[in-house]
Protein backbone atom coordinates (compact mmCIF):
# COMPACT_ATOMS: atom_id res chain seq x y z
CA UNK A 1 0.00 0.00 0.00
CA UNK A 2 1.49 3.31 -1.16
CA UNK A 3 1.55 6.24 1.34
CA UNK A 4 -1.13 7.80 -0.98
CA UNK A 5 -3.61 4.98 -0.29
CA UNK A 6 -2.63 4.56 2.96
CA UNK A 7 -5.17 5.96 5.54
CA UNK A 8 -2.59 5.60 8.29
CA UNK A 9 -0.08 7.58 6.64
CA UNK A 10 -2.34 9.78 5.73
CA UNK A 11 -3.08 10.77 9.44
CA UNK A 12 0.34 11.17 10.32
CA UNK A 13 0.78 13.42 7.37
CA UNK A 14 -2.12 15.44 7.30
CA UNK A 15 -4.37 15.43 10.85
CA UNK A 16 -1.28 14.30 13.62
CA UNK A 17 0.56 17.17 13.23
CA UNK A 18 -2.50 20.02 13.88
CA UNK A 19 -4.45 17.74 16.37
CA UNK A 20 -1.73 16.40 18.58
CA UNK A 21 1.32 17.19 20.69
CA UNK A 22 3.93 14.59 20.54
CA UNK A 23 5.45 13.41 23.43
CA UNK A 24 8.73 13.35 23.72
CA UNK A 25 10.14 11.87 26.59
CA UNK A 26 12.74 9.81 26.81
CA UNK A 27 10.46 7.34 28.74
CA UNK A 28 7.49 7.40 27.26
CA UNK A 29 9.64 6.40 23.54
CA UNK A 30 10.73 2.82 22.78
CA UNK A 31 14.16 3.55 23.75
CA UNK A 32 13.01 4.68 26.84
CA UNK A 33 11.31 1.28 27.21
CA UNK A 34 13.86 -0.89 26.03
CA UNK A 35 17.04 0.78 27.35
CA UNK A 36 14.97 0.16 30.90
CA UNK A 37 14.36 -3.02 30.73
CA UNK A 38 17.92 -4.04 29.45
CA UNK A 39 19.31 -2.08 32.90
CA UNK A 40 17.18 -3.96 35.21
CA UNK A 41 18.07 -6.94 33.67
CA UNK A 42 22.09 -6.30 33.55
CA UNK A 43 21.10 -5.31 37.21
CA UNK A 44 19.61 -7.93 38.75
CA UNK A 45 20.99 -10.73 36.35
CA UNK A 46 24.08 -11.30 38.53
CA UNK A 47 22.17 -11.37 41.83
CA UNK A 48 19.78 -14.17 40.01
CA UNK A 49 23.45 -15.86 38.80
CA UNK A 50 24.22 -16.05 42.41
CA UNK A 51 20.97 -17.61 43.78
CA UNK A 52 21.79 -20.47 40.62
CA UNK A 53 24.99 -21.16 42.26
CA UNK A 54 23.54 -20.95 46.25
CA UNK A 55 20.73 -23.83 45.01
CA UNK A 56 23.46 -25.53 43.11
CA UNK A 57 26.06 -25.70 45.37
CA UNK A 58 24.49 -24.60 48.46
CA UNK A 59 21.02 -26.50 49.22
CA UNK A 60 20.97 -28.37 52.56
CA UNK A 61 20.52 -31.96 52.41
CA UNK A 62 17.02 -31.98 53.45
CA UNK A 63 16.07 -29.68 51.15
CA UNK A 64 17.28 -31.75 47.64
CA UNK A 65 14.14 -32.92 46.97
CA UNK A 66 12.38 -29.48 45.93
CA UNK A 67 16.09 -28.36 44.69
CA UNK A 68 15.33 -29.19 40.89
CA UNK A 69 12.37 -27.23 41.01
CA UNK A 70 13.51 -24.22 43.10
CA UNK A 71 16.52 -24.15 40.20
CA UNK A 72 14.11 -24.45 37.26
CA UNK A 73 12.22 -21.88 38.42
CA UNK A 74 15.25 -19.57 38.92
CA UNK A 75 16.49 -20.21 35.53
CA UNK A 76 13.45 -19.51 33.39
CA UNK A 77 12.95 -16.05 35.83
CA UNK A 78 16.35 -15.81 34.46
CA UNK A 79 15.36 -16.69 30.47
CA UNK A 80 12.32 -14.50 30.79
CA UNK A 81 13.83 -11.34 31.63
CA UNK A 82 16.90 -11.39 29.04
CA UNK A 83 14.00 -12.54 26.57
CA UNK A 84 11.81 -9.74 27.60
CA UNK A 85 14.50 -6.92 27.58
CA UNK A 86 16.80 -7.91 24.68
CA UNK A 87 15.07 -10.21 22.28
CA UNK A 88 11.34 -9.41 22.64
CA UNK A 89 10.39 -6.31 24.37
CA UNK A 90 6.67 -5.76 23.95
CA UNK A 91 5.71 -2.15 23.56
CA UNK A 92 1.40 -2.99 23.66
CA UNK A 93 -0.90 0.90 22.90
CA UNK A 94 -2.81 -0.41 26.38
CA UNK A 95 -6.16 -0.75 26.63
CA UNK A 96 -5.93 -1.93 23.01
CA UNK A 97 -4.73 -4.95 21.97
CA UNK A 98 -2.23 -3.72 19.58
CA UNK A 99 1.53 -3.28 19.69
CA UNK A 100 4.86 -4.33 18.50
CA UNK A 101 7.89 -5.98 19.83
CA UNK A 102 11.42 -4.18 20.21
CA UNK A 103 14.40 -6.25 20.42
CA UNK A 104 16.77 -8.71 18.32
CA UNK A 105 13.87 -11.11 17.57
CA UNK A 106 12.48 -7.97 15.48
CA UNK A 107 15.76 -7.34 14.11
CA UNK A 108 15.90 -10.50 12.63
CA UNK A 109 12.95 -10.62 10.89
CA UNK A 110 10.86 -12.23 13.43
CA UNK A 111 7.41 -11.97 12.79
CA UNK A 112 5.66 -9.51 15.42
CA UNK A 113 3.06 -12.28 16.00
CA UNK A 114 5.44 -15.52 16.70
CA UNK A 115 7.14 -12.44 19.03
CA UNK A 116 4.06 -11.74 21.19
CA UNK A 117 2.96 -15.39 21.31
CA UNK A 118 6.86 -16.10 22.57
CA UNK A 119 6.73 -13.64 25.17
CA UNK A 120 3.32 -14.42 26.63
CA UNK A 121 4.27 -18.60 26.67
CA UNK A 122 7.65 -18.03 28.29
CA UNK A 123 5.69 -15.78 31.00
CA UNK A 124 3.09 -18.60 31.54
CA UNK A 125 5.79 -20.61 32.05
CA UNK A 126 7.46 -19.15 34.54
CA UNK A 127 3.87 -18.88 36.67
CA UNK A 128 3.61 -22.63 36.23
CA UNK A 129 6.86 -23.16 37.42
CA UNK A 130 6.39 -21.21 40.66
CA UNK A 131 2.89 -23.95 40.72
CA UNK A 132 5.33 -26.44 40.24
CA UNK A 133 7.60 -25.69 43.06
CA UNK A 134 4.42 -25.47 45.75
CA UNK A 135 3.24 -28.73 44.39
CA UNK A 136 7.09 -30.42 45.16
CA UNK A 137 6.66 -29.55 48.51
CA UNK A 138 2.92 -30.30 48.59
CA UNK A 139 3.81 -33.95 47.27
CA UNK A 140 6.41 -34.82 49.71
CA UNK A 141 4.42 -35.01 52.77
CA UNK A 142 3.39 -39.04 52.59
CA UNK A 143 0.12 -38.30 54.85
CA UNK A 144 -1.14 -36.03 52.01
CA UNK A 145 -3.95 -37.69 50.27
CA UNK A 146 -4.17 -35.29 47.59
CA UNK A 147 -0.18 -35.45 46.71
CA UNK A 148 1.12 -36.79 43.62
CA UNK A 149 3.05 -40.03 44.06
CA UNK A 150 4.94 -41.10 41.09
CA UNK A 151 7.12 -39.34 38.17
CA UNK A 152 4.26 -40.65 35.75
CA UNK A 153 1.52 -38.38 37.31
CA UNK A 154 3.75 -35.46 37.81
CA UNK A 155 4.18 -35.50 34.01
CA UNK A 156 0.97 -36.31 32.91
CA UNK A 157 -0.12 -33.29 35.34
CA UNK A 158 2.22 -30.93 33.87
CA UNK A 159 1.21 -32.12 30.52
CA UNK A 160 -2.60 -31.45 31.29
CA UNK A 161 -1.86 -27.98 32.45
CA UNK A 162 0.53 -27.11 29.15
CA UNK A 163 -2.43 -28.44 26.83
CA UNK A 164 -5.60 -26.52 28.67
CA UNK A 165 -3.21 -22.97 28.75
CA UNK A 166 -2.63 -23.77 25.21
CA UNK A 167 -6.04 -24.60 24.42
CA UNK A 168 -6.95 -21.01 25.82
CA UNK A 169 -4.82 -18.81 24.00
CA UNK A 170 -4.75 -19.99 20.80
CA UNK A 171 -7.84 -19.18 19.03
CA UNK A 172 -7.45 -15.39 18.45
CA UNK A 173 -4.35 -16.54 16.45
CA UNK A 174 -6.47 -17.87 13.96
CA UNK A 175 -9.13 -14.77 14.13
CA UNK A 176 -6.84 -12.03 13.24
CA UNK A 177 -8.63 -8.93 12.44
CA UNK A 178 -8.16 -6.58 9.50
CA UNK A 179 -5.15 -4.88 10.54
CA UNK A 180 -5.83 -1.20 9.15
CA UNK A 181 -9.14 -1.09 10.23
CA UNK A 182 -8.05 -2.16 14.04
CA UNK A 183 -5.06 0.48 13.90
CA UNK A 184 -8.53 3.07 12.48
CA UNK A 185 -10.68 1.91 15.16
CA UNK A 186 -8.16 3.28 17.76
CA UNK A 187 -7.75 6.20 16.25
CA UNK A 188 -11.59 6.79 16.86
CA UNK A 189 -11.47 6.72 20.46
CA UNK A 190 -7.58 8.02 20.87
CA UNK A 191 -6.46 10.30 17.93
CA UNK A 192 -3.25 11.16 19.49
CA UNK A 193 -1.11 7.77 20.36
CA UNK A 194 2.55 7.65 20.53
CA UNK A 195 4.15 8.46 17.13
CA UNK A 196 5.41 4.67 17.47
CA UNK A 197 2.18 3.85 16.57
CA UNK A 198 2.64 5.48 12.81
CA UNK A 199 6.39 4.56 12.48
CA UNK A 200 6.56 1.05 14.00
CA UNK A 201 5.38 -2.33 12.33
CA UNK A 202 2.21 -2.89 14.26
CA UNK A 203 0.32 -6.07 15.35
CA UNK A 204 -3.37 -5.75 16.01
CA UNK A 205 -4.68 -8.98 17.58
CA UNK A 206 -8.08 -8.02 18.56
CA UNK A 207 -10.39 -5.07 17.57
CA UNK A 208 -13.64 -3.94 20.00
CA UNK A 209 -15.89 -6.77 20.84
CA UNK A 210 -15.70 -10.77 21.87
CA UNK A 211 -11.62 -11.29 20.48
CA UNK A 212 -10.90 -8.10 22.67
CA UNK A 213 -12.55 -9.30 25.40
CA UNK A 214 -11.62 -13.05 24.85
CA UNK A 215 -8.09 -11.79 24.85
CA UNK A 216 -7.93 -10.22 27.97
CA UNK A 217 -10.19 -12.82 29.73
CA UNK A 218 -8.39 -15.62 28.69
CA UNK A 219 -4.65 -14.20 29.86
CA UNK A 220 -6.65 -14.02 33.59
CA UNK A 221 -8.46 -17.66 33.12
CA UNK A 222 -4.68 -18.79 32.34
CA UNK A 223 -3.10 -17.00 35.25
CA UNK A 224 -6.13 -17.64 38.09
CA UNK A 225 -6.10 -21.63 36.92
CA UNK A 226 -2.40 -21.67 37.99
CA UNK A 227 -2.74 -19.65 40.39
CA UNK A 228 -5.28 -21.61 42.29
CA UNK A 229 -3.70 -24.49 41.85
CA UNK A 230 -0.80 -22.94 43.80
CA UNK A 231 -2.54 -21.65 46.29
CA UNK A 232 -4.52 -25.18 47.01
CA UNK A 233 -0.73 -26.98 47.47
CA UNK A 234 -0.03 -24.66 50.04
CA UNK A 235 -2.76 -24.92 52.00
CA UNK A 236 -2.54 -29.00 51.65
CA UNK A 237 1.28 -28.20 53.07
CA UNK A 238 -0.09 -26.28 55.88
CA UNK A 239 -2.88 -28.28 57.14
CA UNK A 240 -0.57 -31.72 57.24
CA UNK A 241 2.12 -29.67 58.80
CA UNK A 242 0.06 -28.18 61.36
CA UNK A 243 -1.73 -32.07 62.00
CA UNK A 244 1.62 -33.34 62.40
CA UNK A 245 2.10 -31.50 65.81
Amino acid sequence: MSEKTDPLAQYFKNVYPHLCIPDNRFLSSKQGLVYTSRAIVLLFLPIQLLTAYCILKKTPENMKNIKGSINNLNFWCMISSIIYAFFACAYYFHPYEIGFTIGLLADWGVPTFINFYAVYIVNILVIMFITILFENRNSLIVRNRFRIKTTTYRFFWILLNILWFMTVILPPAFQMPDQMKAKMLVLTTCPCPPTEFFTEKLLATAKDGFWDAYISSSALVVFLGLTIQAVFFTCCCIYYLFESF
